[in-house]
């Protein structure tokens, strides 16, 4: 499950959650959780965590919303530490990490 918090978005209720970086691009769909300033994703797809433990920036965006850039350092450690035994980064992210 993915959790982000998004500012300025309080009638947004449900929406589509784009996150690229270095030619990779996974859509996903997120819903509000309650009234909280809380959206969540279940991922079913592992190319989410890999682009998020292997690339240094991503770009995201919801909807048709702004483009917005974000840091990703420290993710890779933050997953494996996170999901430790059912999660194993890509190489080029241990290297990274190193």
């Amino acid at each position: 499950m993915l959790a982000i918090s998004l500012v300025d978005a309080d009638t947004l209720l449900r929406g589509r959650l784009t996150i690229s970086s270095e030619g990779r691009r996974i859509a996903l769909d997120i819903v509000r959780d309650g009234r909280s300033a809380v959206w969540i994703s279940l991922i079913g797809d592992s190319r989410l965590l890999d682009l998020l433990a292997d690339a240094p920036t991503a770009r995201v965006q919801v909807d048709d919303g702004p483009v917005q850039d974000i840091s990703l350092a420290g993710a890779a450690t933050v997953l494996e530490q996170a999901l430790v035994g059912c999660y194993a980064k890509p190489a080029a992210a241990f290297a990274a990490a190193r």
